[in-house]
């Protein structure tokens, strides 16, 4: 059988011979688009000879036609100039489709990660950037980044080491917000239930948005926090350590630097899973310096709860709800 894409250039250049035109007949592909066209162009030639029909029924009583026979050239000529018309389009039809079987764009392949309890993964980027993807987080990004911008979905804890490209924004997309980067270093956060989330930005510059919110953007410095709440849907730009937020991905462990409960326990929740209740007063009020590797979730809350340098704290855990509060 002859290679189909030569079937194609021969029949666009009208040079196909009747085995060729035979064989493309066989493809089914091609003949159901052909019925296709046919059908539709047989439609409104029908649609026209019923309205001719009624029209002709309203003028022959009033005129010196009436009692004769209907003369039918126009009607023949236009059923004629019909299956003209739909010879015309299947033949172009026949071409356009396996032209577009042939060369349509390759589908755009798009990689879903995951993460699981008590773990961090490094990820290089199809354009050479640097995701550390935190525990029971997940992104979606497209293999070659082929569009005008290099777009991440975000869905928990990644560190960002952006490679520069000015003509290709690379842009992570995170529960209600955006955040655009040239070249930079950044940490994106968002809690289990996603209700907030957060943006850390450790060097270079980055411009965040809330599409579907709010057409204000914020453009955030090195050692800047923004956050936004969906419950109260305020945003809040904080001045912080970005080094203390960010480095669990250095180390490829969660780690605290002087560090209140406030930040601590979203991340314990993401970490290991759980959801853990804290009365705000006592989350705000704590700090805490540790690292975590392969802790237990109860080991962990056994040395705060044993911490010396903090007034004395408590846990009740009922499976995997936690619920803190002072002695």
């Amino acid at each position: 059988m002859t290679n189909i894409k030569t079937l194609v250039r021969r029949l666009l250049g009208g040079k196909l011979s009747q085995k060729e035109l035979s064989e493309l007949w066989q493809r089914r592909d091609v003949t159901q688009h052909m019925q296709r066209e046919w059908d539709d162009c047989a439609k409104p030639a029908e649609e026209d000879a019923l309205r001719e029909n009624r029209i002709w029924e309203r003028i022959v009583p009033r005129t010196e036609l009436s009692g004769k026979p209907r003369p039918e050239l126009r009607v023949a000529w236009r059923r004629w100039s019909y299956g003209f018309a739909a010879s015309i389009m299947l033949a172009a039809g026949t071409g356009l489709t396996i032209a577009n079987l042939l060369w349509r764009p390759a589908p755009e392949v798009i990689h879903t990660l995951y993460s699981g309890n008590q773990s961090t993964e490094r990820i290089v980027l199809p354009d050479g950037s640097t995701l550390w993807l935190g525990a029971n987080s997940s992104c979606r990004y497209a293999e070659d980044f082929r569009s005008r911008e290099r777009r991440v979905e975000l869905s928990g804890q990644g560190f960002f080491e952006v490679a520069k490209d000015p003509a290709r924004p690379f842009v992570v997309s995170s529960g209600s917000i955006d955040v655009t980067a040239l070249g930079t270093a950044f940490e994106v956060f968002s809690d289990l239930d996603g209700r907030r989330v957060e943006t850390i930005l450790r060097n270079g510059s980055v411009r965040v948005s809330l599409p579907g919110v709010t057409k204000k953007t914020y453009t955030l410095s090195p050692d800047q926090k923004f956050a936004y709440s969906t419950d109260t849907r305020k945003v809040v730009v904080t001045q912080v350590n970005a080094r203390r937020y960010t480095l669990w991905h250095e180390r490829m462990a969660l780690s605290f630097e002087n560090q209140p409960l406030s930040v601590i326990l979203p991340r314990l929740e993401r970490w290991y899973n759980c959801r853990i209740d804290c009365p705000e007063e006592i989350a705000t009020r704590y700090y805490y310096t540790f690292t975590l590797s392969d802790e237990t979730l109860d080991r962990t809350l056994q040395l705060l709860q044993s911490s010396t340098n903090q007034a004395p704290i408590v846990y009740r855990r009922d499976g995997m709800h936690v619920r803190i509060c002072e002695k």
